[in-house]
């Protein structure tokens, strides 16, 4: 019993370790989108819309999108991305594995299916899907979210140290990362 009440707040602290790393992938991609304005749609009727119904059509959208174009891996993320923030698992799941199978050299494809596991409380396979998109990509965020698993998911907290202190040797890490990372490491000395 209290090791199911440690393993709450474990699961809260990697869920927004995970939920921070898309917020950060979502910000990046909104930024680039900024910077090409021909990209933009203005004044959008969709806005005018309910969010959720706006998700919907997103989604439905893209899933026409993806059945036109089936083997087109980036058109299969965007759908995995919008089906992880309707928080619909289960499609987010079998799409995410289908562009990890299209495109097995994608780090976002095996970043995003780690996140979905994550949810599933599969954290070996979060595990060996971390480790493989740190494989093809050495990246901040996937190695903290690796070595908070590691930590509190796994028991492995050597492993979730070397991890953390890998992190701060990434090329990408961010000051906002950089401070979680110091403020982990901290906790663990």
């Amino acid at each position: 019993m209290t090791e199911i009440n440690h393993s709450k707040p474990k699961e809260k602290i990697l869920t927004l370790v995970l939920a921070s790393c898309m917020l950060l992938m979502v910000f990046v991609f909104l930024q680039a989108r900024l910077k090409q304005p021909s990209l933009l749609v203005h004044n959008s009727p969709q806005a005018l819309v309910p969010q959720e119904s706006s998700a919907m059509s997103e989604i439905a959208t893209l899933m026409q999108e993806v059945g036109n174009h089936p083997n087109d891996h980036e058109r299969i993320l965007k759908l995995v991305q919008a089906l992880i923030h309707a928080e619909e698992w289960i499609p987010a799941e079998n799409f995410a594995r289908r562009a990890c199978n299209l495109a097995p050299e994608s780090f976002d494809a095996h970043f995003l299916l780690a996140i979905i596991l994550h949810k599933k409380g599969d954290y070996n396979a979060v595990r060996k899907s971390l480790e493989k998109a740190l494989t093809l990509r050495d990246d901040a965020a996937a190695r903290y979210s690796l070595g908070i698993l590691y930590i509190y998911f796994l028991n492995q907290k050597t492993e979730g140290l070397a991890q953390l202190q890998q992190a701060l040797q990434s090329q990408n890490l961010t000051p906002q990362l950089k401070q979680a990372i110091t403020d982990e490491l901290a906790k663990e000395s």
